[in-house]
Protein backbone atom coordinates (compact mmCIF):
# COMPACT_ATOMS: atom_id res chain seq x y z
CA UNK A 1 0.00 0.00 0.00
CA UNK A 2 2.78 2.52 0.60
CA UNK A 3 4.40 1.79 -2.43
CA UNK A 4 1.16 2.27 -4.25
CA UNK A 5 0.75 5.71 -2.29
CA UNK A 6 4.48 6.84 -3.10
CA UNK A 7 4.30 5.57 -6.55
CA UNK A 8 1.49 7.64 -7.26
CA UNK A 9 3.07 10.81 -5.42
CA UNK A 10 6.21 10.46 -7.67
CA UNK A 11 4.00 10.41 -10.67
CA UNK A 12 1.85 13.45 -9.82
CA UNK A 13 4.95 15.37 -8.81
CA UNK A 14 7.12 14.84 -12.34
CA UNK A 15 3.90 15.45 -13.99
CA UNK A 16 3.42 18.78 -12.54
CA UNK A 17 7.24 19.56 -12.12
CA UNK A 18 8.63 19.26 -15.43
CA UNK A 19 5.54 21.41 -16.81
CA UNK A 20 7.38 24.36 -18.24
CA UNK A 21 5.68 27.45 -19.21
CA UNK A 22 6.03 30.33 -21.78
CA UNK A 23 7.73 33.51 -20.51
CA UNK A 24 7.21 36.57 -22.71
CA UNK A 25 9.36 39.89 -22.16
CA UNK A 26 8.26 43.06 -21.87
CA UNK A 27 10.78 46.28 -20.92
CA UNK A 28 12.04 44.72 -17.53
CA UNK A 29 8.74 42.67 -16.73
CA UNK A 30 8.85 39.21 -17.25
CA UNK A 31 4.80 36.71 -17.71
CA UNK A 32 4.88 33.53 -17.39
CA UNK A 33 2.29 31.11 -18.68
CA UNK A 34 1.15 28.04 -17.77
CA UNK A 35 2.16 25.23 -20.14
CA UNK A 36 -1.88 24.36 -20.99
CA UNK A 37 -2.96 27.73 -21.87
CA UNK A 38 -5.09 28.95 -24.71
CA UNK A 39 -3.68 30.87 -27.21
CA UNK A 40 -4.54 33.59 -29.70
CA UNK A 41 -2.21 34.18 -32.40
CA UNK A 42 -2.65 36.73 -34.83
CA UNK A 43 -0.48 36.89 -38.17
CA UNK A 44 -0.78 40.06 -40.38
CA UNK A 45 0.68 40.49 -44.08
CA UNK A 46 0.18 43.20 -45.99
CA UNK A 47 0.73 42.54 -50.06
CA UNK A 48 3.09 45.61 -51.39
CA UNK A 49 1.28 44.79 -55.22
CA UNK A 50 0.12 48.17 -55.78
CA UNK A 51 -2.26 46.53 -58.39
CA UNK A 52 -4.21 44.01 -56.15
CA UNK A 53 -3.82 45.68 -52.51
CA UNK A 54 -4.07 42.54 -50.16
CA UNK A 55 -4.34 41.83 -46.76
CA UNK A 56 -3.89 38.86 -45.18
CA UNK A 57 -4.90 38.08 -41.58
CA UNK A 58 -4.28 34.52 -39.80
CA UNK A 59 -5.87 33.75 -36.43
CA UNK A 60 -4.77 30.51 -34.88
CA UNK A 61 -6.43 29.56 -31.36
CA UNK A 62 -4.08 26.41 -29.90
CA UNK A 63 -1.54 25.49 -27.21
CA UNK A 64 2.02 26.08 -27.85
CA UNK A 65 3.43 23.01 -27.55
CA UNK A 66 7.41 24.24 -27.90
CA UNK A 67 9.81 26.90 -28.54
CA UNK A 68 12.69 27.16 -30.82
CA UNK A 69 15.05 30.34 -30.88
CA UNK A 70 12.97 31.33 -34.04
CA UNK A 71 9.82 30.03 -34.10
CA UNK A 72 6.38 28.55 -31.97
CA UNK A 73 4.98 25.25 -32.92
CA UNK A 74 1.33 25.15 -32.33
CA UNK A 75 -1.18 22.52 -31.78
CA UNK A 76 -4.16 23.87 -33.56
CA UNK A 77 -8.11 23.45 -32.56
CA UNK A 78 -9.06 26.15 -35.06
CA UNK A 79 -7.03 28.26 -37.73
CA UNK A 80 -9.05 31.44 -39.46
CA UNK A 81 -7.75 32.90 -42.89
CA UNK A 82 -9.17 36.19 -43.63
CA UNK A 83 -8.14 38.32 -46.90
CA UNK A 84 -9.28 41.58 -48.03
CA UNK A 85 -8.39 41.84 -51.99
CA UNK A 86 -9.68 45.03 -53.67
CA UNK A 87 -12.61 45.88 -51.22
CA UNK A 88 -13.40 41.95 -51.46
CA UNK A 89 -13.67 39.87 -48.04
CA UNK A 90 -12.83 36.16 -47.89
CA UNK A 91 -13.04 34.24 -44.33
CA UNK A 92 -11.69 30.54 -44.48
CA UNK A 93 -12.04 28.57 -41.09
CA UNK A 94 -10.30 24.96 -40.15
CA UNK A 95 -11.35 23.52 -37.19
CA UNK A 96 -9.70 20.19 -35.56
CA UNK A 97 -11.69 18.61 -33.23
CA UNK A 98 -9.29 16.45 -31.75
CA UNK A 99 -6.83 19.53 -31.74
CA UNK A 100 -4.41 17.03 -34.11
CA UNK A 101 -3.43 20.06 -36.40
CA UNK A 102 0.20 20.95 -35.79
CA UNK A 103 1.33 23.97 -37.25
CA UNK A 104 5.04 26.05 -37.14
CA UNK A 105 4.92 29.90 -36.87
CA UNK A 106 7.93 32.25 -37.14
CA UNK A 107 8.21 34.38 -34.08
CA UNK A 108 9.13 37.76 -36.36
CA UNK A 109 5.55 37.14 -38.31
CA UNK A 110 3.52 37.58 -35.19
CA UNK A 111 1.28 40.15 -34.93
CA UNK A 112 -0.25 39.97 -31.21
CA UNK A 113 -1.29 37.03 -29.23
CA UNK A 114 -3.93 37.19 -26.31
CA UNK A 115 -4.11 34.02 -23.52
CA UNK A 116 -7.15 32.37 -22.24
CA UNK A 117 -7.10 30.01 -19.40
CA UNK A 118 -9.04 27.31 -21.27
CA UNK A 119 -11.37 26.51 -24.08
CA UNK A 120 -14.37 26.94 -22.28
CA UNK A 121 -12.79 30.95 -20.95
CA UNK A 122 -12.63 31.93 -24.74
CA UNK A 123 -15.88 31.28 -25.55
CA UNK A 124 -17.34 32.73 -22.35
CA UNK A 125 -15.00 35.88 -23.63
CA UNK A 126 -16.48 35.77 -26.94
CA UNK A 127 -20.04 35.30 -25.80
CA UNK A 128 -19.86 38.74 -23.58
CA UNK A 129 -18.75 41.38 -26.02
CA UNK A 130 -22.57 41.14 -28.23
CA UNK A 131 -24.60 40.41 -24.60
CA UNK A 132 -22.59 43.63 -23.35
CA UNK A 133 -23.57 45.74 -26.76
CA UNK A 134 -26.84 44.91 -26.43
CA UNK A 135 -27.48 45.61 -23.12
CA UNK A 136 -25.89 48.60 -23.76
CA UNK A 137 -28.04 49.54 -26.84
CA UNK A 138 -31.55 48.73 -25.16
CA UNK A 139 -30.18 51.02 -22.22
CA UNK A 140 -29.38 53.82 -24.56
CA UNK A 141 -33.07 53.04 -25.83
CA UNK A 142 -34.48 53.14 -22.63
CA UNK A 143 -32.98 56.70 -21.69
CA UNK A 144 -33.95 57.60 -24.53
CA UNK A 145 -37.93 56.79 -24.04
CA UNK A 146 -38.28 58.76 -20.99
CA UNK A 147 -39.15 61.79 -23.48
CA UNK A 148 -41.87 59.82 -23.97
CA UNK A 149 -43.34 59.33 -20.66
CA UNK A 150 -44.97 62.02 -18.70
CA UNK A 151 -44.73 60.93 -15.33
CA UNK A 152 -42.52 61.84 -13.15
CA UNK A 153 -42.02 58.22 -10.97
CA UNK A 154 -41.99 56.98 -14.48
CA UNK A 155 -39.60 58.66 -15.79
CA UNK A 156 -36.94 58.14 -12.77
CA UNK A 157 -37.79 54.32 -13.10
CA UNK A 158 -36.78 54.63 -16.70
CA UNK A 159 -33.76 56.60 -16.19
CA UNK A 160 -32.66 54.04 -13.28
CA UNK A 161 -33.34 51.06 -15.62
CA UNK A 162 -31.40 52.35 -18.48
CA UNK A 163 -28.45 53.30 -16.40
CA UNK A 164 -28.28 49.95 -15.13
CA UNK A 165 -28.33 48.37 -18.42
CA UNK A 166 -25.92 50.77 -19.86
CA UNK A 167 -23.83 49.98 -16.99
CA UNK A 168 -23.87 46.27 -17.08
CA UNK A 169 -23.01 47.13 -20.86
CA UNK A 170 -20.22 48.44 -20.09
CA UNK A 171 -18.99 45.92 -17.69
CA UNK A 172 -19.64 43.39 -19.94
CA UNK A 173 -17.62 44.66 -22.82
CA UNK A 174 -14.88 45.28 -20.31
CA UNK A 175 -14.90 41.61 -19.28
CA UNK A 176 -14.99 40.38 -22.88
CA UNK A 177 -11.62 42.09 -23.46
CA UNK A 178 -8.44 39.99 -22.95
CA UNK A 179 -5.05 41.59 -22.75
CA UNK A 180 -2.74 41.75 -26.20
CA UNK A 181 0.87 40.84 -26.01
CA UNK A 182 2.45 42.76 -29.09
CA UNK A 183 5.22 41.66 -30.80
CA UNK A 184 5.67 44.51 -33.65
CA UNK A 185 4.05 47.32 -34.58
CA UNK A 186 3.59 50.92 -33.11
CA UNK A 187 2.87 50.19 -29.70
CA UNK A 188 4.67 51.13 -26.37
CA UNK A 189 6.32 47.77 -25.58
CA UNK A 190 7.40 45.63 -27.49
CA UNK A 191 6.89 41.39 -26.30
CA UNK A 192 9.76 39.08 -27.11
CA UNK A 193 9.94 35.31 -26.04
CA UNK A 194 12.58 33.87 -23.49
Amino acid sequence: MTKIILTSFLTALAIFCSAQGITITKGNSHKTFKQNSIFKIYQKSISTDLQNQCCEVGEYIGTITSLSPDSLNLRLKSYTLKKNVNEVQMESILYSLPETMSMTISKKDIDYLQRYKSYKSLKVKENLMPLGSILLFTGLVTGINTVFVKDKKGKNALLTSGGIQIGAGITLLIASKSRKYHFQGDHKEICTFQ
